[in-house]
């Protein structure tokens, strides 16, 4: 299991804007392509900075073939709308993270 994650750093004056936009249109719009299992969305809630506001979106696929697929064939065109509509309102870092185990209680 991959999990592709982008944390970003948004203007405060933006942010709901910003999550309203990433629940109802960008994060259903990445899972439309077939190559994402899932997502979810989170909002830092320990966040010291008023200024900035702390998400982060979290996408799982199969394996690292389809998220390559994703980041050739998709993610320019989802990067170029996210900067089109806010600017330079927001700051981004991408990871990606491959599951090496499941530890439960």
């Amino acid at each position: 299991m991959i999990c592709y994650r982008v944390v970003c750093s948004v203007d405060a004056a933006r942010a709901d804007e910003w999550r309203a936009w990433m629940m109802r249109h960008h994060i259903p719009a990445v899972l439309s392509g077939g190559l994402f299992l899932s997502a979810e969305f989170f909002q830092d809630t320990i966040n010291d900075d008023a200024q900035r506001v702390i998400f982060c979106s979290e996408y799982r696929c199969r394996s690292l073939e389809e998220y390559e697929t994703y980041k050739q064939h998709h993610a320019p065109r989802m990067q170029q709308e996210v900067k089109e509509l806010f600017g330079d309102s927001f700051r981004c870092e991408r990871s990606l993270l491959e599951r090496v185990g499941e530890i439960l209680p």
